[in-house]
């Protein structure tokens, strides 16, 4: 690999802090996983029953990286963009206790995400269009008035909505039965905004046969690195290197290398 690794952008834990060159050129592993999830996505018609994707792995392994580059592969990518709009949430989403606020943290992702395309009318067209649904106070509308509103946002955009979903265990944490099986009835129809969710483990709402998502998510599990992995990730970054002395002693010392490889038992971001 011979692009440049900006070595300080790479050691933030937040994807969604870097610039978009730095997020495809820090990408360093997870190539096939990616270049699957994207295909899938372009697989999808306008108009399909989605195949929603979760992304199951321990923290370090790249969940919220992979989801950063999806986002910016989506954006930046000439097909891609044109159909889809990729919707990426906060990491932590503590605040969301009903199925209703879901709905409308989408809605407030989607505003954020037009504002840098700089889409001012549609930005203050949408914020009324919020503000009017929310006069009453956040118990006074409903999840299904909240979706309706969104989605009628996304059919003025002739575009269909891609929410990239991190830590999505703790968005079925704080919806009952009844309304995760109302989210599972939306996510089932025809033109349904393509959930692409993470989570450090499993949960109940996806593994348990009794919940609303049991065998419902195409799964991705990201497993620690093989050794030829961790090897060609570790040169790489050697090879941002300004010091060429220690850039030289990773290939000298290989064994230096394989402790290292131990020591992290293959975690992406312990290795970096």
């Amino acid at each position: 690999m011979n692009t440049k690794i900006n070595l300080q952008s790479i050691r933030k834990y937040n994807p969604g802090l870097l610039k978009d060159e730095d997020v495809i050129n820090n990408f360093l592993v997870r190539q096939k996983t990616f270049q699957s999830l994207i295909q899938q996505i372009k697989n999808e018609e306008q108009d399909s029953i989605p195949q929603h994707h979760l992304i199951i792995g321990q923290r370090g392994m790249g969940k919220t990286t992979l989801l950063k580059r999806i986002e910016v592969e989506v954006r930046q990518d000439a097909v891609l963009s044109t159909n889809f709009v990729p919707l990426q949430f906060p990491e932590e989403l503590y605040n969301i206790d009903r199925l209703s606020k879901f709905w409308l943290n989408t809605i407030d992702v989607l505003i954020d995400y037009l504002e840098t395309k700089n889409e001012k009318n549609l930005c203050n067209k949408f914020e009324k269009q919020m503000n009017k649904l929310t006069i009453g106070g956040e118990h006074s509308f409903s999840a299904d008035e909240a979706y309706t509103l969104f989605m009628s946002m996304m059919s003025e955009i002739q575009k269909r909505p891609i929410l990239l979903v991190d830590n999505l265990d703790l968005v079925f944490e704080g919806l009952n039965s009844d309304e995760q099986w109302q989210l599972r009835e939306k996510m089932s129809k025809s033109g349904a905004p393509i959930f692409i969710g993470a989570s450090a483990s499993p949960f109940d709402a996806v593994f348990d046969y009794k919940q609303a998502f049991y065998d419902y998510f195409k799964l991705t599990t990201l497993d620690p690195l093989t050794y030829e992995s961790f090897y060609e990730l570790i040169i790489t970054l050697a090879e941002s290197l300004d010091d060429e002395k220690v850039k030289s002693s990773f290939y000298t010392n290989q064994n230096r290398i394989k402790t290292l490889f131990r020591l992290t038992g293959g975690n992406i971001r312990t290795a970096i």
